[in-house]
């Protein structure tokens, strides 16, 4: 089916999952860039507020205290996603 070889959230869920966990924020992040979504970190520690890091990408959004957790989340997420329109 042509809709599952352009799903490119699926494609790349298939990719990060066997990344190292070191080498997933490089992944996300150059997806992000070529696909236009949203990876945002705080600015440093002295953020004035309270921020989470936000991750949205492929129709996917997640967010975390760190990097690791937000990057978890999406995983987690994506992963319901892609089972729900594979059970659909």
């Amino acid at each position: 089916m042509p809709s599952n070889i352009e799903n490119r959230r699926a494609r790349f869920y298939d990719r990060v999952i066997r990344l190292d966990v070191d080498d997933q924020p490089d992944a996300f992040f150059n997806e992000v860039i070529e696909t236009g979504g949203i990876y945002t970190t705080p600015r440093n520690e002295n953020w004035k507020g309270s921020h989470l890091v936000e991750i949205s990408l492929h129709g996917v959004s997640a967010f975390g205290m760190t990097e690791e957790e937000a990057i978890s989340n999406w995983i987690r997420q994506a992963r319901r996603v892609i089972r729900a329109e594979v059970s659909a």
